[in-house]
């Protein structure tokens, strides 16, 4: 009996310092091992989970849960939790609800499609404060692109490069100015406040995404489940339009798809306007209005100074249709100073040209002749489809370019029903 008294008061003994040692799941953690403090951002946080991962194996590739933190809307974002003796490359995984700037409507960022950030094993100090953003999210969407593994150098890198498109000084430690404009008013930290103008753009992106995904008449109109939906999918659309390389000494960061660059430069000029996130613009000043502008002109618009903006272009068939469209082909004369992006082959690059035809079936090509001064626009879906826009052009052309000055190439154009016949009646026009 003495002995089975003995093991019990032994087991509570150690389970108690095993406890002590971990911290409990609500990131409490104990008094020995590394501290580490975090923010989310993506609006104002209302709740939320944090979780802390780090990695293991030979090749660091196993992911595990070291610790856990819960936060509610008196911490604004913030949470708290120790990890131990770890000192590895360090991912922080947050979902939750927030209060979106753009719609004031609160967002659910879902477990199963967390917000994330992650740092190199040689920035994880006891103290530090790691911000989770939609920002980072993006490096490390960047890091992991194509199934990759997050290494510490892919971590740096992409970190490195997101920071510089938007303009902010290190989004890893950098901690953005909380999204409310009596504290962006009060703050004097300019890099802190950037940070904020760049989420707020985030913000207005996202937004946007959901509006035209969800054919609303206006951001005010998407609802909440519309901006859940959009959250990751807006920020899977922005990573696919920027390329990150890591081969020179210093990352370079580029925008790659035209209708990315367009869209984020909009969303940054209308949450200037937005009644929503017009007084956090403002109290943010002037710190952060520019970086997206220069990053988007620097890498998408030609060298010609004339030759700064990039303008979206509608194509539209409109007339009295009896049946439905099987195909389209249309060749556009493009005014001189106009380009599209194409590869080698001259096929146009994704985010140059985009369907307006979101039927089962659907393929859009376009190839741009090899002296630039043609575009052919063909659209295909066996099931069919009705009069309309039916495709997007996104271009960079000088600012006195309207709709006014593309032509349609004579005889270029062929409709066609599903069965292959001629359709006529029909008109082709650029707006």
């Amino acid at each position: 009996m003495k002995i089975t008294s003995m093991f019990k008061m032994m087991l509570i003994a150690a389970t108690a310092a095993f406890l002590f040692a971990c911290g409990g799941g609500g990131g409490g953690g104990g008094a020995t091992g590394t501290t580490v403090n975090g923010v989310a951002q993506a609006g104002i946080f209302t709740s939320g989970q944090a979780v802390f991962k780090g990695y293991s194996g030979a090749a660091k590739d196993k992911e595990f849960i070291l610790n856990t933190a819960t936060f509610v809307a008196a911490d604004k974002g913030k949470f708290t939790a120790n990890i131990g003796s770890y000192a590895g490359l360090l991912k922080v995984e947050v979902s939750g609800i927030y209060l979106d700037e753009a719609t004031q409507k609160s967002v659910t960022i879902l477990a199963s499609a967390p917000m994330k950030s992650a740092i190199p094993s040689t920035s994880v100090t006891n103290g530090m404060t790691v911000p989770v953003t939609p920002i980072t999210d993006l490096a490390v969407s960047k890091a992991t692109e194509g199934g990759a593994k997050l290494t510490d150098s892919s971590v740096t890198n992409n970190n490195k490069a997101i920071s510089t498109l938007f303009g902010i000084d290190d989004i890893v430690k950098t901690i953005p100015v909380a999204s409310d404009a009596s504290a962006l008013t009060t703050s004097t930290d300019n890099k802190q406040k950037a940070y904020t103008a760049a989420l707020v753009t985030i913000s207005q992106y996202v937004a946007e995404y959901a509006k035209t995904t969800s054919s609303s008449a206006s951001i005010t109109n998407v609802s909440s489940n519309d901006l859940q939906t959009a959250f990751s999918a807006a920020l899977m659309q922005l990573s696919s339009g920027i390329n990150v390389d890591t081969t020179s000494t210093t990352p370079v960061v580029t925008i790659t798809a035209p209708s990315v660059a367009f869209n984020l430069n909009q969303a940054s000029a209308n949450a200037a306007t937005n009644s929503a996130t017009q007084a956090l613009v403002t109290a943010a000043g002037t710190v952060a209005s520019t970086a997206i502008t220069t990053a988007i002109t620097n890498t998408i618009a030609s060298s010609d100074p004339s030759v700064r903006s990039i303008k979206l272009f509608k194509l539209k068939i409109s007339g009295n249709l009896s049946g439905t469209i099987g195909a389209i082909q249309v060749g556009i004369g493009l005014p001189v100073g106009v380009t599209v992006k194409v590869d080698s082959n001259r096929l146009t690059l994704p985010g140059a040209l985009e369907s307006q035809e979101t039927g089962s079936g659907t393929q859009l090509l376009g190839t741009v002749s090899v002296d630039g001064a043609v575009l052919t626009v063909g659209l295909i879906n066996p099931n069919g489809f009705g009069v309309g826009s039916f495709a997007v052009l996104y271009c960079t052309a000088p600012s006195s370019i309207s709709a006014s000055d593309f032509n349609l190439v004579s005889g270029s154009i062929k409709i066609k029903d599903t069965n292959g016949a001629n359709i006529t009646g029909l008109t082709i026009t650029i707006e």
